[in-house]
């Protein structure tokens, strides 16, 4: 590349010696012209893209086609289907369920507290008890989802 380039300069450098002595522009240098000599220029190709778009009728292409996975029949998909929203169905009936039973024990044991603190405050004087809300309860994990079944 460094030769192809000094080439160029010196032919240049002759050549607008030649033609005027009195411009002092220094000579161009043409980068893409080096670039197409070194790495050499492919038919069908676009540098910086690569292989040009050829029309429908062609026949050969460059690059290598991945193998396809084979299509999951239509009735696999809807049993599939059905069956995820049984179970997305049955686990938010689950959930309901369990922040029911949740609100109703917190409901009686805030019940249970006050009563507690009232009796204690007459026995005892000066007593005071602060009710701290509960925490989030605990919900079982549900069983694992249904999955696709299994293909080759």
């Amino acid at each position: 590349m460094v030769e192809i380039r000094t080439t160029q300069l010196q032919s240049q450098a002759s050549s607008s010696s030649s033609s005027s002595l009195t411009q002092s522009a220094p000579p161009r240098i043409d980068e893409t012209l080096i670039a197409n000599e070194v790495l050499g220029v492919r038919r069908g190709y676009k540098r910086g893209v690569g292989p040009k778009l050829k029309g429908a009728t062609s026949t050969s292409s460059t690059a290598a086609s991945l193998p396809r996975d084979p299509l999951v029949p239509d009735s696999e998909l809807r049993d599939f289907f059905s069956q995820t929203q049984s179970y997305l169905a049955a686990a938010h009936q689950r959930e309901a369920v369990f922040l029911a039973q949740h609100d109703a024990k917190r409901q009686y044991f805030n019940e249970q507290l006050r009563y507690m603190s009232s009796a204690l405050a007459r026995l005892v004087p000066g007593f005071h008890m602060s009710i701290q809300p509960s925490a989030a309860p605990d919900i079982l994990p549900m069983p694992p989802p249904p999955t696709l079944p299994l293909r080759f």
